[in-house]
């Protein structure tokens, strides 16, 4: 499972948040792998969403978890 985290597309930054996604799945398609893309909504998945949420109040970089954080 691949999770991608960013920074950028803040106000003054021409490429917004979104571009640097579709770029990053792009460039990921293009390598030959095998990769399926399916789409959640974030009030069903019940560990992205807090994932996300948690993401707020960390520093960037690389954090590991023994088990999802809770809703909130």
């Amino acid at each position: 499972m691949l999770s991608m985290g960013y920074a950028g597309g803040g106000r003054g930054n021409p490429e917004s948040s979104s571009d640097v996604v579709i770029r990053t799945i792009h460039q990921i398609l293009q390598r030959g792998w095998i990769v399926c893309l399916e789409h959640v909504y974030r009030e069903a998945n019940d560990v992205a969403d807090p994932l996300s949420n948690n993401a707020k109040t960390r520093e960037l970089g690389y954090h590991f978890f023994n088990e999802p954080p809770e809703k909130s």
